[in-house]
């Protein structure tokens, strides 16, 4: 009777299908964990300037709020030939008894055509209520001559948004104008509170 001859090296036990998968998803997964991290802290631009990503996605908010605030006074003003609160096709009496809107191209707030602003933009079905919010602050709209402010910012109408965090005008200003917040579109001033006025001029180009 034949006997089996035992193989005369030691066999070892190799990798498993399973053990490979799984070693290769952790490499994957390591990787893809330092790219997030070089990614996020070396090249983002919130960094650069001192801003967190959450006060730069407000930036953004405000930003894209503004837009569609423009195009609905684009739209008011085709349909009107006038800015809303300047027009004279929409009547509105001022709290002197007196008949808003000279069709100047200027929203002057001492002769409150920023109060018949929204009303107009209201009454035209261009906005939902007639005083509207970002970031839950009530937005204002006006005629300002900014460099009476020590700023070389042009006169024209501007966007106001008053009591935003500081962090977050510095973003938009760094985003979507020239970072400097004594000129060009964009222009913020403190307040005792440690929040800024955000005034946005208003271009419809």
């Amino acid at each position: 009777m034949a006997h089996r001859t035992p193989h005369a090296g030691t066999s070892t036990r190799g990798f498993t299908i399973f053990e490979m998968v799984l070693g290769v998803f952790l490499v994957f997964a390591l990787l893809l964990g330092v790219l997030i991290v070089i990614t996020s802290e070396g090249s983002g631009t919130e960094k650069d300037y001192g801003v967190s990503p959450y006060r730069a996605m407000y930036a953004g908010y405000i930003n894209n709020r503004l837009k569609e605030w423009t195009n609905a006074i684009l739209s008011y003003q085709n349909m009107n030939g006038a800015l809303p609160g300047d027009s004279s096709s929409s009547p509105f009496t001022n709290s002197s008894g007196g008949t808003i809107g000279d069709n100047n191209g200027r929203v002057e707030k001492d002769k409150e055509e920023n109060v018949k602003f929204f009303r107009d933009l209201f009454d035209a079905g261009l906005a939902s209520e007639p005083r509207v919010r970002v970031r839950n602050r009530v937005m204002d709209f006006y005629w300002a001559d900014l460099s009476r402010n020590h700023t070389r910012g042009a006169a024209g109408n501007y966007f106001k948004l008053p009591c935003i965090h500081r962090d977050e005008a510095l973003a938009l200003d760094q985003k979507f104008d020239d970072g400097s917040r004594t000129s060009g579109s964009v222009l913020y001033f403190d307040n005792p509170d440690g929040t800024v006025d955000l005034f946005v001029l208003f271009s419809p180009f």
